[in-house]
């Protein structure tokens, strides 16, 4: 038997025969229930992928783009990169008013308002993207919103600026992973209570200052 990793419910042994008599989709739904659960099946899915990478630089997925050092990266997040989905002014105005406005009202109820973005693994570690991909702009939506964020007086943690800053001290991203790893949920948390403590005097928080950290190797990754 073959472990299912691919998170969905693979197709089940069909039947030959049905309340109506012969199944007439068996030859089809048999097919599907082969190429599904054959033998060996997850080793050579896996085989395929390491090949492709290995001697083509490419995945088998279009939704991950292979990268520099073995550096895995999530292609919907490729448009941004390259500055291609470039918000319009008008845009990047309501947003900011929207938030704006959000603050307001939850000022009125004695509520901070706090707006924290996770920023795209790639703007984090552009050396790793494959050299073919150069950006068309430096400007992206994050840097206008938090422009028109600055200018509405709208408080936000500047995750992007806190992940690069800690990069160089360890690394905050997984390797084979869209998603920053534990040592980089830590500065995300950190500079978003050190934001909320700026908008609430005498907020307490742990800061896990006496707090150190072990590094594994065992992690696969959602690319």
């Amino acid at each position: 038997e073959s472990p299912n990793y691919e998170k969905r419910a693979l197709a089940s042994p069909p039947s030959i025969w049905d309340e109506n008599g012969f199944n007439a989709e068996f030859p089809e739904e048999f097919d599907t229930y082969f190429s599904e659960n054959f033998g060996l099946r997850p080793l050579l899915v896996t085989a395929n992928a390491a090949l492709r990478r290995t001697l083509l630089s490419d995945s088998s997925s279009e939704k991950v783009i292979v990268g520099r050092e073995g550096w895995l990266f999530f292609a919907e997040t490729l448009d941004d990169y390259l500055g291609r989905s470039a918000l319009a002014d008008d845009d990047i105005a309501r947003l900011a008013r929207t938030l704006a406005l959000q603050q307001e009202s939850l000022r009125a109820r004695g509520t901070a308002f706090v707006v924290a973005l996770a920023p795209n693994k790639n703007s984090i570690y552009p050396e790793y993207m494959p050299a073919r991909l150069l950006p068309e702009s430096r400007d992206s939506n994050l840097s206008a919103l938090q422009a028109a964020m600055d200018a509405h007086g709208v408080p936000y943690a500047d995750l992007r600026a806190a992940l690069a800053a800690a990069r160089s001290e360890c690394q905050i991203y997984h390797r084979l992973d869209t998603h920053w790893n534990n040592a980089g949920a830590l500065v995300a948390y950190r500079t978003i209570l050190e934001t909320v403590s700026a908008q609430l005097p005498g907020f307490t928080w742990d800061d896990y200052a006496g707090v150190t950290g072990e590094t594994e190797h065992g992690w696969h990754g959602d690319l």
